[in-house]
């Protein structure tokens, strides 16, 4: 049998003419083209009770099918309806009363560019506990462009606002658990900081890290300070609630947490060309002690010491440049006290011989 052929006006004439003679029905039963409308411009009209309901039309590269009435437009299969057009313009998959432009009732998701395994897939799940929003086999970018980008921007206070990375626990506030490193760069000189390098840290250009991988190494843990050659400082707390410094991962000197001592390391292990200070005492007694004021200062507070000038005229290796200015390490004069205190008592026991020896003489000449 050959398909049928008919110009639009005559099919839609003929239609409606053969309406009562089969009482609203047509049934064209054949395995090949069964019916054909052709034209620029052709459409299938659907009347009912002659009012115009709505039409299939065929213009140019274009397919319409359009509903005249104010109900949705509703597709189905499988003797189900699926999806739903409403005459707002609101389409909805999964649901035959949208409320929205794309509103989706279902447990997953996915747009990809490709049926292939590899395929750039984002999918979206509802069938957890949470959405899932995950991306495969590509990265996933969130940008915005010519606004700004906020998310979850609730009041941390009213236990909203939450916004978890790398953990499932939604804090009031914001929760990083990244696997390696996080990078933040907000002024654009390529200096980022970087959290999470080689444990716990925060570095920018290498001059600062805060870091904490090893209770008991003086390079592995507090806030580490890195200079341009490399070179670094640790400042870290341990088990003993002191507060230490290190070098280079070697401990210089830590505050005592009890009385807030300043300690320095002085184990012979870490010392080497070992000898013994001369005498000191007539040197220590050169020195002029002073009150004074310093420049500059909030205060008006007097100060007690000594001046870096007359000290390194005495004692050059008490004195030190920093910043073109002298400075002096008082803490040096505590050992000093000690030798000129030790060569007091060498002369206190020689004058108590001396007078022991006299006072014998006199009894002497008194017998």
């Amino acid at each position: 049998m050959k398909p049928l052929f008919f110009k639009p006006f005559i099919l839609i004439m003929l239609l409606l003419s053969m309406n009562n003679l089969i009482a609203q029905k047509t049934h064209i039963h054949e395995n090949a083209e069964a019916m054909r409308i052709d034209g620029t411009n052709s459409w299938l009209s659907f009347y009912h009770n002659n009012l115009f309901k709505g039409y299939l039309q065929h213009t140019g590269d274009f397919m319409r099918i359009v509903n005249l009435r104010p109900g949705e437009l509703q597709f189905g299969a499988n003797g189900v309806l699926h999806a739903s057009l409403t005459p707002s313009g609101d389409f909805g998959i999964g649901t035959l009363n949208p409320n929205y432009k794309l509103d989706v009732v279902g447990d997953r998701i996915r747009l990809r560019n490709s049926t292939s395994a590899s395929a750039k897939t984002l999918m979206m799940r509802t069938d957890g506990s949470a959405i899932d929003l995950q991306s495969e086999n590509a990265n996933f970018l969130i940008r915005s462009t010519g606004g700004s980008l906020f998310l979850n921007p609730g009041t941390p206070s009213s236990g909203d606002g939450g916004i978890a990375i790398g953990t499932g626990s939604i804090p009031g506030g914001v929760i990083l658990n990244v696997g390696k490193n996080m990078r933040l760069n907000g002024n654009g000189d390529g200096l980022a900081w970087t959290f999470g390098m080689n444990g716990l840290a925060i570095i920018r250009d290498g001059k600062l890290n805060i870091v904490d991988r090893d209770e008991n190494s003086a390079n592995d843990q507090g806030i580490q300070l890195t200079d341009n050659d490399g070179t670094y400082w640790n400042v870290y707390t341990d088990n003993a609630n002191d507060i230490n410094f290190g070098f280079e991962g070697s401990l210089k000197a830590f505050i005592n947490d009890t009385d807030g001592s300043y300690i320095q390391v002085s184990d012979a292990r870490f010392k080497d060309d070992i000898k013994r200070s001369p005498e000191v005492l007539d040197d220590l007694l050169k020195l002029n002690v002073y009150w004074y004021k310093y420049k500059n200062t909030v205060t008006n507070k007097k100060s007690f010491g000594v001046l870096a000038q007359e000290v390194e005229k005495i004692f050059p290796d008490f004195v030190h440049e920093k910043e073109d200015f002298k400075t002096v390490a008082y803490d040096n004069f505590a050992i000093l006290s000690v030798k000129a205190i030790q060569e007091q008592q060498v002369l206190i026991k020689e004058l108590q011989g001396q007078v022991l020896s006299m006072k014998h003489e006199i009894d002497a000449l008194k017998k």
